[in-house]
């Protein structure tokens, strides 16, 4: 009797997992907003706001609010997520928030990160580090009056919530930052590619993956997938349209950058084949 209610249990909780989420609603494409307003996704994970639940996580549940915890997630001691210049977001790691860039969320010790990942680091401080440090709200929607004219002006401000604004009137009036830096944020070493005068295509791809650059400058392109190795290197040796031959490359999702030497500029976006 015991075995079967064992068996009955493990029944029921894999069927709520299956139920909980839909993975046709993941969609790396979506531009979620990166505003920290946390939800608890029914498969127990804590995502940074209801957009990412559903792109990401393919959740089709949520409660406001971050899952309880009874321990914060910290990256172990020694771990590395590769040598890309690739941003992945903010984690704990040496008993502080930081920055880490990598090739993927998968760790050297071969354990997948992306559950301890945020998108800035008012929303790490306020998970991880709440009981010794004072997180203040990154946005206060009362701010915002989009009436107020912005300035043609480009003296750019990194805002609270890790986005680069134009300048202060941008980022207060329009977006309710009530703290910032001058300066671009360190994340703008790398852009989207759907941001740029870069165009590739097909996506999804098959035998060939076609690259129009901006520009004859020297650019490398990198084909990686999602646990940081990398499939294809290539440079364009000052030709503004480069086809790269992917036949040999797996079936998969593939993270793609494109680098433009002369100007030290990076380029990704998600590809599947």
């Amino acid at each position: 009797m015991r075995a079967l209610l064992i068996v009955f249990v493990l029944s029921c909780s894999y069927s709520f997992s299956q139920n909980c989420v839909d993975s046709s609603l993941i969609d790396p494409n979506v531009m979620c907003p990166a505003v920290f307003m946390p939800v608890c996704g029914c498969d127990g994970n804590t995502y940074e706001n209801a957009c990412v639940a559903q792109s990401v996580g393919g959740v089709i549940d949520y409660t406001d609010g971050p899952c309880e915890l009874d321990t914060c997630m910290i990256i172990p001691a020694g771990v590395d997520f590769g040598f890309c210049a690739m941003p992945l977001g903010w984690v704990t790691y040496g008993g502080e928030c930081q920055m880490i860039s990598g090739c993927s969320m998968i760790g050297s010790d071969g354990n997948d990160y992306s559950a301890y990942f945020f998108t800035n680091s008012y929303a790490c401080n306020a998970m991880c580090l709440s009981d010794t440090t004072v997180v203040l709200p990154c946005i206060d929607t009362s701010l915002i009056d989009l009436n107020v004219q912005i300035p043609n002006i480009y003296q750019p401000v990194c805002g609270c919530d890790s986005v680069t604004y134009q300048n202060v009137s941008e980022a207060m009036y329009h977006h309710g930052i009530v703290a910032y830096v001058e300066g671009e944020c360190p994340m703008n070493g790398i852009q989207s590619l759907n941001d740029s005068e870069i165009k590739a295509f097909p996506n999804p791809f098959s035998e060939n993956l076609t690259i129009q650059l901006n520009g004859t400058r020297q650019h490398t392109i990198q084909l990686i997938s999602l646990d940081g190795k990398i499939h294809i290197t290539e440079s364009s040796d000052f030709q503004e349209t480069l086809l790269i031959d992917t036949k040999h490359v797996q079936v998969g999702t593939y993270i793609l950058i494109v680098e433009d030497q002369e100007l030290g500029s990076r380029f990704y976006s998600i590809f599947t084949k």
